[in-house]
């Protein structure tokens, strides 16, 4: 893939508009064959996803996305490999900006426990290992976590780690794209993903500034405030 995307035969792009026969669908970040656009053909794509407050509420539609985000790639080429991100906010202090939540009291609660359900939620996400696995799985998932409390700059905090969890760390979501890219082979072995000696990709198109709700994420860990855009 290295040498593809540096003589143009692969691009990368931000948030084309991906086209199956029935359905069309913004995506993140993507990389595709050098066809006419709006005619792309996808061989990865990425898709971020933000839980920043109400995460009882959040994390099902958070959810419903990440397994309608593959289905929706997949159905556009079956061998697509399709990652998502899952950013969760683990700030009791944060509050929602829109103006119908603001002087809303809310209950006491466990941030603690509220963040590891969220987490262990999209960590039983199965993974799909190669194009006869169904539709609605993601060939790769991360979960990053960070500390916004809405006015100073937002952290990313250490990731979550723990039992089953090794599997959704950003290294690992890395990994797997780059062995399924390469043709190696990528396989949940006891929670640790397995990569194919000698596989060396860039990953630039990744680590690229990328908007994610309502600050900017960048590749450096650290976000700007709202309303600094």
């Amino acid at each position: 893939m290295g040498s593809a995307l540096s003589s143009g035969e692969l691009k990368p792009g931000k948030n084309p508009s991906v086209h199956t026969k029935v359905a069309e669908r913004s995506i993140d970040l993507v990389i595709y064959e050098n066809n006419d656009l709006p005619a792309i053909s996808v061989r990865v794509s990425v898709e971020h996803k933000t839980i920043m407050t109400a995460h009882g509420k959040a994390r099902k539609n958070r959810y419903g996305d990440i397994i309608a985000y593959p289905n929706h790639m997949h159905n556009h080429r079956r061998d697509c490999i399709a990652g998502a991100i899952v950013v969760i906010n683990i700030s009791p202090k944060y509050e929602n900006p829109d103006a119908f939540a603001k002087g809303l009291e809310r209950p006491d609660f466990n941030m603690e426990k509220v963040v590891n359900d969220t987490v262990g939620i999209f960590a039983r996400i199965p993974l799909r290992n190669e194009p006869g696995d169904p539709n609605d799985q993601p060939e790769a998932l991360a979960v990053m976590l960070l500390d916004y409390d809405g006015v100073s700059p937002a952290k990313v905090v250490p990731g979550p780690a723990g039992k089953g969890l090794d599997g959704i760390q950003y290294e690992s979501f890395v990994s797997r794209i780059c062995a399924l890219t390469s043709g190696g082979s990528a396989r949940d072995d006891g929670g640790s993903v397995v990569v194919e000696k000698g596989i060396q990709i860039p990953f630039q198109p990744f680590l690229c500034h990328i908007h994610v709700g309502r600050f900017d994420f960048h590749s450096d860990a650290v976000a700007t405030a709202p309303g600094s855009r």
